[in-house]
């Protein structure tokens, strides 16, 4: 029996790609750095912390440049902050199956790379309803994914075994983060990378659309 299912955010919860691109292209023009049109590159670019994608995204050499790194990453936070949901929006499914294993009695989270104040600003005003147990980000006690830190504390917490737990991502740092915990990694496709990373990773199961994973949650 699943007793517990945690979400990453960005790709997998949470439509959020377009407005992560608008506001890193925000940033890279108020500092003179050339932008990227393609949506594309920004699937490449997300997924390892918010340092890494503003590393990524202005490219060698300069973002070995720290203060520019800096500069880019406050902009980009600024401007993120303010703007998150203009585009944002829970993917097509998702909110039916929060609603789902809520009902049901399991216990939800969200374990994202995204800086933890921002990750609870989204989840009260996009999330609006569901009840998540966690929405955690990167931290000094619980490091950013793959290490497994605030995994395996939920699963403490909750005393809940890791076969118990169900773990649904969109990026090889997800599989490799519920793949260190021991859970079940949940592959899903409508995110950001491909099937193929995702199976490559580790995936247990893959999924196509949200409805699948009620599915899944009942076979256990």
């Amino acid at each position: 029996m699943i007793k517990l299912c945690v979400f990453d955010m960005d790709g997998t919860i949470l439509d959020s790609l377009e407005d992560i691109k608008t506001a890193m292209n925000h940033a890279l023009k108020e500092n003179n750095l050339p932008i990227h049109e393609s949506l594309d590159k920004f699937r490449e670019f997300t997924g390892d912390g918010q340092l890494t994608f503003v590393k990524r995204s202005i490219g060698e050499p300069l973002n070995k440049d720290e203060d520019l790194v800096n500069k880019v990453q406050k902009d980009y936070a600024d401007y993120y902050h303010a703007h998150y949901d203009v585009y944002s929006k829970p993917y097509d499914g998702i909110i039916d199956l929060l609603n789902y294993l809520q009902d049901k009695g399991c216990k939800i989270a969200v374990l994202t790379n995204k800086p933890t104040p921002l990750a609870r600003k989204i989840a009260d005003n996009v999330f609006k309803g569901i009840k998540f147990e966690y929405v955690l980000g990167p931290s000094e006690e619980h490091p950013k994914k793959p290490n497994p830190s605030a995994l395996l504390m939920m699963l403490d917490e909750f005393a809940v075994k890791p076969d118990e737990c169900l773990y649904f991502g969109d990026t090889n740092t997800d599989m490799q983060t519920a793949n260190n915990a021991n859970v079940i990694a949940v592959g899903v496709t409508w995110g950001f990378r491909t099937r193929e990373e995702l199976v490559v990773n580790g995936a247990k199961h893959i999924i196509t659309h949200p409805s699948q994973a009620i599915k899944l949650f009942e076979s256990y």
